[in-house]
């Protein structure tokens, strides 16, 4: 793509509207490769655009040009762009070993919710991977008793409690904190989780230890009403790596999570409702 928009904005032949529209559609496609690149799953869905915009800018390149063509020239034309597909796609083929709803089945968490999570299984994860959590919530017909698909927002607000000096930014802060911990608390009371997976998340810059608890039960009633409920039962153990096969992150990295069983030990009737 960048060869051939290089190669298009020295091109003098088509109008300027059209050169302009083929040099988007290029850059389109390598534009396209940012989040490929920073993501490193080799998820099919990443690479897809990328090669959608190639073809969508070759294509209109060469329909702008078909009127200068000899028809002769049709068939070796249409013989490029077909060994050229191929010649793509082999040497970056889509990948195909995302996990679909039969490899979910068969995967760690959804084993371990199988045989510890009251039915209809209703849980709460603390985690730092969106495609693992809510994959097996979705395919497995659980709920994932939060609002958040992840807390991805968590490391900025812990490190800015470390660290930010003026009294603005400090209030600022322990504003948005103040805000999740409510979140958090109303979605627990809400859903009513049977299951709590609090996951140890990789070191935040210069936070030497994170408790996800302390964070979130920062009064003595929260931490009453959390330790009424629940109970730590176990450490989930499993390989990241068994959910990303083929990709950029499928070598062993274990994943460890707190275990807490609630005490009650009630199913949740499940509703459409959201929480307040």
């Amino acid at each position: 793509a960048c060869i051939l928009l290089i190669m298009e904005w020295m091109q003098n032949d088509l109008d300027k509207d059209r050169k302009k529209l083929i040099l988007v559609i290029y850059g389109a496609s390598l534009l396209c490769f940012v989040p490929y690149f920073v993501q490193s799953k080799g998820y099919f869905n990443h690479i897809l655009p990328v090669k959608s915009f190639f073809v969508i800018g070759l294509g209109m390149s060469l329909i702008f040009r078909m009127n200068a063509i000899d028809k002769s020239s049709l068939k070796q034309i249409a013989f490029t762009i077909i060994s050229l597909t191929i010649f793509v796609n082999v040497f970056s083929p889509v990948h195909n070993k995302i996990l679909t709803k039969d490899g979910i089945k068969n995967m760690p968490l959804t084993h371990f919710l199988e045989s510890e999570c009251l039915k209809p299984c209703t849980f709460f994860a603390f985690h730092d991977s969106i495609e693992i959590t809510n994959a097996t919530a979705v395919h497995m017909g659980y709920t994932h008793g939060t609002r958040f698909p992840s807390f991805w927002f968590l490391p900025k607000i812990i490190y800015d409690l470390k660290n930010t000096k003026t009294k603005g930014d400090i209030d600022h802060t322990h504003k948005l904190k103040n805000k999740y911990t409510q979140y958090f608390i109303e979605d627990i009371e809400f859903y009513k989780p049977s299951i709590l997976l609090i996951g140890k998340v990789p070191p935040i810059p210069n936070i030497e230890v994170f408790h996800f608890l302390d964070l979130f039960l920062d009064t003595p009633k929260a931490k009453q009403n959390f330790k009424k409920n629940y109970k730590k039962a176990s450490v989930l153990k499993f390989n990241q790596g068994d959910y990303f096969q083929g990709t950029g992150m499928q070598e062993r990295k274990m994943l460890e999570f707190d275990v807490y069983k609630r005490i009650n030990n009630q199913s949740l009737k499940t509703n459409n409702a959201e929480p307040k």
